[in-house]
């Protein structure tokens, strides 16, 4: 049938143009990637003209698309013969065949590539992965054996400065095994500066880190650090994995250790809500509750500002005083309103008693935090509690001055709405609600706050408060 369907071309001086579809393929596409070997001899005929390593519209040459089927060995050795050059060709992913072999962990066609074709096995895709770097992403050890034994090696690395050994540690330990037996890993790390060891503990692969635990050849430093200052203690508490966390500690991993923030693993795991490592952490050290980072928060205060709730009240039943503060002067109770988390502020107020009269060392209250954030359900969570609308900070500023500098229009509606006085002066900088709006470009709530509420500037207030005066006598 085909031999009939090209003799009625033969007449075309553009055979190609004929018989391309709209994605640019080839019958030759076609006739790879089924791995018919019969048609593609047919049609690599040179009077025919058909080029070989003709690309569709996503890059694909013949050879490319037949390094992913099964059967087509045949195919893979008649293409790469007729031009060898196309092993190198690569589609819009940057792949070229053997990746796309590897990929599909066609073995055979691995195996035709590198031992017949020999073809590079070292060959880049567009973010300097090589074919071995497929393997062990995937966890194909036995074509990572066969990578290996062509000349590929692990000291090649991506554009994250990985190994193929970082994504075997991070996906399958036979593939890891297979790479490891070809070098030396003891000083491989990414441009993270993340050892393999680390991708493990990150990836939440516990057969990994036991089996890189357990091996004496290999050297896992208890205090290395990536480029962030984490130990491989800190990146457990980041996934939250407490079986991993708990096997580092038994091996040695310091609770006490601190990343660039100077953060434990106890604030990191708090801050991601990890309840269950953080009571590891809490009875691993009594004294987890109340370190401090680089801003003098404890993980009370990093889980309030997450709104991590069942976490604040372990927290707090565990001991946590509600009277610690940052370097700012704040509560964890002021995280949870810089954080919008409404749900979390209730609790923290009904149930656990934390202070709503705290101020920080600027005499800005919770409610100046609300108002900045612009978080309408935490406004109106602190003023039912009791906050009071019109208390001013150290700058004679109200909530409202505050939410207008920010520009939220939906806090200086509910703020209005509550009792907010829209034309409070505050006589230390000179401010209305409305110059604090106009100076900081927020000029369309300017023209609401004047159209809806009748707010004045300084000089209009002065000058009404004159003419009331006046009046007045």
């Amino acid at each position: 049938m085909l031999k009939l369907l090209l003799s009625s071309l033969n007449e075309e001086k553009d055979i190609f143009s004929s018989v391309k579809d709209n994605k640019m393929r080839s019958p030759l596409h076609y006739a790879a990637s089924s791995g018919s070997l019969e048609c593609c001899e047919e049609l690599l005929n040179e009077q025919l003209g058909l080029p070989i390593d003709q690309k569709d519209s996503f890059g694909q040459t013949p050879l490319i698309c037949a390094a992913g089927c099964r059967s087509a060995a045949p195919v893979v050795r008649l293409l790469g013969m007729k031009k060898p050059v196309s092993m190198t060709a690569r589609n819009k992913l940057g792949m070229s065949a053997l990746h796309v072999a590897v990929l599909a962990n066609n073995l055979e066609i691995i195996e035709v590539l590198l031992l017949e074709l020999k073809c590079q096995p070292t060959i880049f895709d567009s973010k300097s992965r090589t074919p071995l770097h497929y393997a062990a992403c995937h966890g194909r050890d036995a074509a990572a054996s066969l990578l290996i034994k062509a000349g590929a090696k692990n000291d090649i690395r991506d554009l994250h400065g990985a190994t193929p050994a970082h994504y075997a540690a991070e996906s399958s330990l036979e593939t890891l095994k297979v790479i490891m037996g070809s070098c030396n890993m003891s000083d491989m790390i990414d441009s993270q500066s993340r050892s393999c060891f680390m991708w493990a503990v990150l990836a939440e692969n516990e057969t990994v880190v036991h089996w890189m635990l357990q091996n004496n050849s290999l050297s896992n430093p208890r205090v290395a650090k990536d480029k962030f200052l984490n130990t491989a203690l800190h990146l457990a508490a980041q996934t939250g994995n407490v079986r991993i966390a708990k096997l580092l500690v038994s091996q040695g991993w310091s609770l006490s250790e601190r990343d660039q923030n100077d953060a434990t693993p106890a604030h990191l795991a708090a801050g991601r809500g990890h309840t269950e490592l953080v009571r590891f952490f809490h009875v691993a050290g009594a004294d987890r509750l109340s370190e401090r980072d680089q801003n003098d928060a404890t993980p009370a205060h990093l889980a309030a500002g997450r709104g991590h709730t069942e976490l604040v009240r372990f927290f707090h039943v565990a001991g946590a005083d509600r009277n610690d503060v940052d370097a700012l002067g704040r509560t964890a109770l002021f995280y949870a309103v810089c954080g919008g988390q409404s749900q979390t502020v209730g609790v923290m107020i009904h149930n656990l008693q934390y202070s709503i009269d705290a101020r920080d060392h600027m005499r800005r209250t919770l409610l100046h935090y609300a108002a900045f954030v612009g978080i309408s359900a935490t406004i109106r969570t602190l003023i039912d509690a009791g906050c009071l609308i019109q208390t001013v900070d150290d700058d004679d500023l109200t909530p409202l001055h505050v939410s207008c500098e920010a520009g939220k229009r939906d806090a200086v509606i509910t703020l209005i709405e509550r009792g907010a006085n829209v034309n409070e002066l505050s006589k230390k900088l000179d401010v209305t609600p409305l110059k604090c709006a106009m100076m900081n470009g927020h000029n369309e709530l300017a023209g609401y706050l004047v159209a809806q509420y009748g707010a004045l500037n300084p000089t209009e207030l002065k000058a009404t408060s004159k003419d009331v005066d006046a009046t007045d006598d």
